[in-house]
């Protein structure tokens, strides 16, 4: 069905408010996928009749990383929060391998939860400093065989009362399965769409994603993706959160031959700096 309320919408009207020296700004911007099954993210019409379709995306820095954080996330908070699991004078990092709870019901991902806490409870105080991995048996899970998880520690001196955070640990890079999956999902709504200019917004918000990386994926699959002829522009878009949270800002980046040729700034949804491939400029 059409979605509603999508936090895309307000990185694209960031985008067009700024794109081509604000000439974009008082176009008549509307997002047919809210109103139709397989409608473009952005559709903008110029008075001068120019018009820009746009598609945007959230890359992921591995299949199935969106899914994840919410089946994984809410597991960790009664981990971290359980002060009996924490060593005084001492910062325990744990990572849990992605997709531990992919598709597992209630129950079991409670039972993945308790073997966490019980096999801290008993080893917390002999952990050796630095890096290390253990297997973590989780037994209980109804319907389901008992199964070894591997955990992977950083545990380092932090005077104090002692902290315990709980994290994800990537297993694999299955990076240009997520540039395929995109570009198979999005390409063919976005060149079927008649436009002065086919934009591809492709969002960032995970530090290892490095926009070079993300664009040698896109070219390596030219030869299996003919539309890419089709698409204008591909801009990287910088939104990465911190500490839970975001700064307010976000940053649009062009780039071509490896160089960053246009940019523009947002800090709290307001522009303060565009680069023209000459000089950086503060917006006015």
């Amino acid at each position: 069905m059409p979605t509603t309320a999508r936090p895309e919408n307000q990185i694209i009207k960031l985008f067009v408010s700024a794109y081509e020296s604000d000439s974009w700004r008082d176009a008549n911007l509307t997002f047919p996928d809210e109103t139709k099954d397989g409608g473009i993210d952005g559709y903008v019409e110029r008075a001068d009749s120019k018009t820009l379709a746009i598609e945007h995306t959230v890359l992921e820095p591995f299949v199935g990383d969106i899914a994840d954080q919410t089946e994984m996330i809410p597991v960790f908070a009664p981990i971290e929060s359980n002060k009996a699991l924490v060593v005084p004078d001492t910062w325990i990092r744990l990572f849990v391998p992605v997709g531990t709870l992919h598709l597992r019901k209630p129950p079991a991902r409670e039972a993945v939860l308790e073997a966490i806490c019980e096999w801290m409870a008993v080893n917390r105080l002999s952990l050796p400093k630095g890096d290390s991995r253990r297997l973590c048996r989780v037994t209980g899970a109804p319907g389901k065989p008992d199964v070894d998880i591997m955990l992977t520690l950083r545990v380092v001196d932090l005077p104090g009362e002692g902290k315990l955070t709980v994290r994800r640990q990537q297993v694999g890079n299955t990076f240009a399965s997520v540039i395929e999956k995109m570009l198979t999902k999005k390409l063919p709504k976005l060149v079927a769409t008649a436009a002065s200019k086919r934009i591809l917004l492709l969002e960032r918000r995970h530090m290892n994603l490095f926009p070079e990386s993300v664009l040698d994926e896109i070219e390596n699959f030219r030869p299996l993706f003919p539309e890419l002829a089709d698409v204008h522009e591909v801009w990287i878009v910088e939104n990465i959160p911190f500490f839970q949270g975001t700064d307010g800002s976000v940053r649009f980046e062009l780039r071509e031959g490896g160089e960053i040729v246009r940019s523009f700034d947002f800090q709290d949804g307001k522009l303060f700096a565009r680069f023209e491939g000459e000089i950086e400029v503060l917006a006015q």
